[in-house]
């Protein structure tokens, strides 16, 4: 699945891959790009580059309470 967003200084797009792995098991995956359109945009993705560890860190977990919601309300729904 692709979903797309542009606004005034940024566009991006953000792939989401889910591939079964066996009857009860999936990976999810996700890509992030952004691609600035003027200099403020610029400014802000170096200083996220320059914090990219810890939005990484941030980005993981908020990703694995995703999957675990997701996870959870389909065993409910079973």
């Amino acid at each position: 699945m692709l979903i797309s967003n542009e606004s005034d200084g940024l566009s991006g797009d953000v792939v989401v891959n889910v591939v079964a792995l066996a009857p009860k098991r999936a990976r999810l995956m996700l890509s992030v790009e952004l691609k600035p359109k003027n200099l403020s945009a610029r400014l802000l993705l170096q200083s996220m580059r320059f914090a990219k560890n810890s939005l990484d860190r941030k980005f993981e977990a908020r990703i694995r309470d995703l999957a675990t919601n997701i996870e959870t309300v389909h065993h409910a729904s079973m």
